[in-house]
């Protein structure tokens, strides 16, 4: 017995056995936080989910793209919203550490600039980073809230280990 569990040690320790691997679930919501679906003041704008390894990040873009006119008169496409990354991470004793970057951008006219291509906006931009430590076996849950002039945007993220 000694001897198996020494084996799968060295195994597991080379690198033979796959990384630990943790299933992201994400819940964008727009509208007020204490409103319902039913009553229209809320509403699910997207509910992405994505199986990641241990160290590697999963990242959700929700919002909208700006046309942004260039000086050779072609117009590219910059972008307004929330993004979040997610890097969950095993932690001591059987937790899971979980690394998340919010960023929060807006289209503000008034930052931005006229030229001779075109009326090229502005925009402002807020970020978040923070770390939680989940307890063993259990998935981590989070609501998080970026608000903005324009609206209210409410995640709610779930990471959980993948069995």
């Amino acid at each position: 017995m000694n001897a198996v569990a020494l084996v799968l040690g060295l195994v597991s320790a080379a690198g033979y056995l796959p990384p630990q691997q943790y299933h992201i679930a994400l819940t964008v919501y727009q509208g007020d936080p204490l409103g319902s679906e039913a009553d229209g003041t809320l509403r699910v704008v997207s509910q992405p989910q994505v199986v990641v390894t241990a160290g590697s990040f999963g990242m959700v873009r929700c919002g909208q793209d700006v046309p942004v006119p260039k000086p050779d008169g072609t117009v590219a496409a910059d972008w307004a919203g929330v993004r979040l990354e997610v890097v969950p991470a095993a932690a001591p004793g059987g937790r899971v550490r979980v690394d998340l970057t919010a960023q929060v951008r807006e289209l503000s006219p008034g930052l931005g600039i006229e030229t001779a291509a075109g009326f090229v906006p502005g925009f402002t931009e807020h970020q978040l980073r923070a770390a939680w430590v989940a307890k063993p076996g259990e998935p981590l849950r989070r609501r998080i809230a970026a608000r903005s002039a324009a609206d209210q945007t409410w995640v709610e993220l779930t990471v959980r280990p993948v069995r």
